[in-house]
């Protein structure tokens, strides 16, 4: 099983987003984890209030030590994000909606489907987190927002 993707598999991810509606989900929440650098678990916890759309940065919560990060996202993570919310949403509410596990286990198993059709056997959101760390994918931001209310 793989520790990180090469960069070529980083490409791979782009066609299997584009050809592959069966793998959507998935492939949309391995990009969140990827240029957020977001753990699975970090994206379970996370809530619409953690979410500063004017500054494209989220808050990534608190780790095991008590360390929060903001970190900035792109226009691409923004459509998702927006499209996930919908219209009618509480800053209180899981982004990833009230069956969050659920999500997260059905987008894991499409995103590993996804990628044994390209030869690319057991590749997980693990895999993906450590890509993310390996080739430095997230960018921090450069300050917290500047009206930020917890």
């Amino acid at each position: 099983m793989p520790k990180t993707l090469t960069r070529k598999q980083l490409w791979t991810r782009l066609k299997m987003g584009l050809y592959s509606p069966l793998a959507r989900q998935g492939c949309d929440i391995a990009e969140v984890l990827l240029t957020t650098g977001m753990k699975a678990s970090h994206l379970a916890q996370l809530r619409w209030r953690d979410v500063d759309f004017e500054q494209n940065i989220v808050r990534i919560p608190a780790d095991h030590a008590g360390d929060v990060r903001w970190v900035m996202f792109g226009p691409y993570v923004e459509e998702l994000l927006l499209v996930w919310r919908g219209p009618v949403f509480s800053d209180d509410a899981l982004v990833l909606g009230p069956n969050v596990a659920e999500v997260l286990d059905a987008a894991e198993r499409q995103l590993r489907k996804a990628f044994e059709l390209y030869d690319i056997p057991g590749v997980n959101f693990e895999v993906i987190e450590n890509t993310s760390t390996k080739y430095g994918l997230a960018r921090p931001a450069e300050a917290e927002p500047t009206e930020y209310i917890m």
